[in-house]
């Protein structure tokens, strides 16, 4: 997941969860609302825009990551969230209060913090013309998140993770009815084990980059681009030494990809590499939804091979 993303699952599972406790704080028995409103969020300067809509213990926000549309729907009761991608009518389910999500997902584990280190009150405020609490989850003898917590309603309006330049706010907040339909999934979509990534900007004409079979010897300056088969049945090694003068650094990915896109995050299959140094990655037969290897360069230049062994 992006920085944007991780944080985004950071502020649902923060709405849900403190909707199960501050709800208690209001006039009603049980937390029954069903509202609209535009949510900001800020990251180092950044601000991303969506939408967030609420029917009792039901969320939905509608945003973009990386330009794709991008549905949370959260369900509280069951502390389940789905994330859907339009576009690819594909989806992802978490379980919030599963061992494997407390391991392994920012949501959950958000949710682990909230129950460990608890909230204090920290006196009242305006928001928007709204009567609001101060909440602060404190970790380590620091706080961590400060939340505003809207008293007419009994949720948070604004949210700091406190220190990193991260926030959420929700402006323009409307009561109005909203079918039920908007909490579920809709028909045709597909449940997948991980949602499928962006294709870069780099990629969008992918099929015109050149295709070679393995046995490859080439160098490679910066910017060029090459695709390698993976031969069926059989493992492919690639081997990148920096081919630049004196002390400058090579930087190359090499990342595979299927159906046009990446399979695995280019940012993290990319080397920096010194002078005179090399990196090799290998690709095992049988690997799920591989069409080819890209080899990029990003920077200096490269000697290239690629053995099928």
């Amino acid at each position: 997941m992006s920085n944007q993303e991780v944080t985004r699952c950071l502020l649902v599972w923060l709405l849900s969860a403190s909707i199960c406790s501050w709800a208690s704080w209001s006039p009603a028995t049980s937390f029954a609302a069903s509202f609209t409103a535009d949510m900001l969020e800020t990251q180092d300067g950044e601000t991303l825009t969506g939408k967030l809509l609420v029917k009792d213990d039901f969320y939905r926000i509608e945003t973009e990551d990386q330009g794709r549309p991008m549905v949370f729907l959260v369900d509280r009761k069951l502390g389940k969230t789905r994330i859907l991608l339009p576009e690819e009518m594909v989806y992802v389910e978490i379980d919030s209060r599963s061992f494997t999500s407390l391991s392994s997902d920012p949501i959950a584990a958000f949710g682990y913090m909230v129950q460990k280190y608890g909230r204090r009150p920290a006196g009242h405020e305006k928001y928007q013309g709204l009567d609001c609490s101060r909440q602060i989850i404190t970790i380590n003898g620091r706080d961590a998140v400060s939340a505003c917590v809207a008293e007419k309603y009994g949720f948070p309006v604004k949210i700091e993770i406190l220190n990193q330049g991260r926030s959420m706010e929700l402006h323009s907040i409307t009561k109005k009815p909203l079918d039920e339909s908007l909490f579920s999934i809709p028909a045709g979509y597909q449940l997948v084990q991980s949602l499928p990534l962006p294709v870069p900007d780099w990629a969008d004409h992918i099929d015109n980059t050149p295709l070679l079979s393995p046995p490859v010897d080439a160098t490679l300056a910066r910017e060029k681009m090459i695709r390698i088969s993976l031969p069926a049945g059989h493992q492919l090694t690639i081997e990148c030494q920096n081919n630049g003068q004196g002390n400058e650094n090579a930087k190359v990915m090499v990342v595979a990809f299927g159906k046009g896109r990446p399979l695995e995050d280019p940012d993290l299959s990319t080397a920096t590499i010194g002078s005179s140094q090399g990196m090799k990655k290998t690709f095992k037969p049988g690997k799920a939804g591989v069409d080819y290897i890209v080899v990029r360069v990003l920077a200096g230049s490269i000697h290239l091979k690629a053995i099928v062994e």
